[in-house]
């Protein structure tokens, strides 16, 4: 299976606790991957440079580290 949806290269990856992917991306995105499918579930927009790290909660939260200098954590429920 390939996964392709970023416009610009990978730089980090996750498994969630629900056995989907994150991946993030030099496109200032995290994509939610369903690895049944290959399918996108999730996008998530809210840096303004690439996405650098990323790492899970053990609440289930994703936490993502970018070159913008700011750390996120992101409610994988609503996206937000």
């Amino acid at each position: 299976m390939t996964l392709n949806n970023h416009s610009q290269r990978v730089r980090t990856l996750v498994v969630l606790q629900n056995g989907d992917l994150a991946s993030g991306s030099e496109d200032r995105t995290i994509k939610i991957w369903n690895l049944e499918n290959g399918s996108v579930k999730m996008t998530l927009k809210n840096h303004s440079s690439w996405v650098r790290t990323l790492a899970v909660l053990q609440n289930g939260d994703l936490v993502s580290g970018s070159e913008d200098s700011t750390i996120k954590i992101w409610n994988l429920e609503n996206g937000s």
